[in-house]
């Protein structure tokens, strides 16, 4: 009976201590910039004639020392203007568009933390994927299409008229996945740099399907950098020097 009460001390103790010196949560704040890649953008690795600015906040449930659970909001924009991009493709046709997005998403982390008892890594790389939904304003501009420059039988004017009658989405489905660097700066602040690439279920992210290249489906990735607030017991609170 006793060497069972001993080992059930030891296990009450190891959880009480895996509880207490384990950073819980973790809130921030990133900003960066959305890029659009799709049937309108030149290159590619997308458009980047017109990068706007994106807002983001999460906040991160630490599973244990090597996995995260983090919920995401994004706030941002992509847009393009046919006339500035350089292609000999002729989709870009001076077709122009600009797509507010608010993403919300829910993705699981995997960090690559130091293993060795007592050596802790201020520098901390990261990887992710999950799935949200990003709710889009779409706004397109077909006002600039020169049908001269076409034949009289190309179907481009068709296909104008095609998407004009098709319903533009208000959600679409994301697929996020991305890597990124965590350094951390004390024991409750943080800072961090990621990218997020975005896989979508629609081709009409920039208001255009049938008119351009009606094969493919459009995505959008971005590249942030912000800090991080760990959080311990409800407030926050200097975390152990080894997370668990």
């Amino acid at each position: 009976m006793l060497p069972l009460i001993v080992y059930l001390l030891q296990l009450l103790t190891i959880k009480t201590l895996a509880q207490t010196n384990d950073c819980q949560f973790e809130l921030g704040a990133n900003i960066g910039t959305f890029v659009y890649q799709g049937d309108l953008s030149a290159q590619f690795y997308g458009s980047l004639n017109r990068l706007r600015p994106t807002v983001g906040l999460y906040a991160m449930k630490h599973l244990n020392r090597n996995y995260g659970l983090r919920a995401n909001l994004y706030f941002g924009k992509v847009n393009v203007d046919g006339a500035l991009e350089q292609s000999n493709s002729g989709y870009q046709k001076n077709f122009a568009f600009t797509t507010r997005i608010t993403e919300l998403s829910l993705v699981v982390v995997r960090k690559f933390q130091q293993t060795s008892e007592g050596d802790e890594r201020r520098l901390v790389p990261y990887v992710f994927a999950g799935a949200g939904v990003a709710f889009v304003d779409i706004t397109r501009d077909f006002s600039r299409f020169d049908q001269s420059l076409f034949d009289p039988d190309h179907s481009t004017p068709t296909a104008i008229q095609q998407d004009r009658l098709r319903r533009l989405p208000r959600t679409l489905l994301v697929i996020p996945i991305g890597a990124g660097i965590k350094y951390r700066i004390s024991n409750v602040i943080s800072a961090h740099a990621e990218g997020t690439y975005r896989f979508t279920n629609s081709d009409y992210l920039d208001g255009y399907s049938k008119a351009v290249n009606p094969k493919s489906l459009d995505s959008y990735y971005g590249v942030s950098a912000g800090v991080g607030f760990s959080i311990f017991n409800n407030r926050v609170s200097s975390c152990p020097k080894r997370v668990i």
